[in-house]
């Protein structure tokens, strides 16, 4: 499911394609507390730069807030988040987003090809570990990503 209910929210609480870092890096908060028009998402939804999706800019968000509309904001009623975040953050489903996109300087991703991409489900305890997991590796990589930096 695609949310799209349009808000106003501090800009301290938006995500747009230039604040989302590539490489599922995360978000760097914008610091001016001026009241932005955007998308609604709620903690827990998956947020996609659908701009140049190969940068690979995606998160699950830790906050409620809004979003431009180039971001697409991912939500399911029978899979977890973090289940759903490292669907969508995974070079598989973003090579399926690009066999979709327009244009050439600044490519873009067809929202209904994306929802159309099949995933497995597994049940909630499976999605459960698999995220934690998943979790578990990339604070790893983060980890040695800081201790190879210093």
């Amino acid at each position: 499911m695609l949310p799209n209910s349009t808000t106003v929210c501090s800009k301290t609480l938006y995500v747009s394609t230039e604040n989302l870092l590539s490489d599922f890096l995360g978000v760097i908060p914008y610091k001016e507390n001026v009241q932005v028009k955007g998308i609604a998402f709620v903690k827990g939804d998956t947020l996609l730069s659908n701009i140049r999706p190969y940068l690979k800019k995606a998160i699950i968000a830790t906050f409620n807030g809004c979003c431009s509309a180039d971001v697409v904001c991912f939500r399911s009623s029978n899979v977890l988040p973090e289940y759903l975040y490292y669907v969508i953050a995974n070079t598989k489903f973003i090579n399926y987003v690009m066999e979709s996109c327009k244009g050439s300087k600044m490519p873009r991703g067809d929202k209904a090809w994306m929802l159309q991409k099949p995933i497995y489900v597994p049940d909630i305890e499976s999605q459960r570990k698999t995220a934690k997991f998943l979790a578990l590796l990339d604070k790893r990589i983060e980890t040695q990503n800081k201790i190879i930096g210093e």
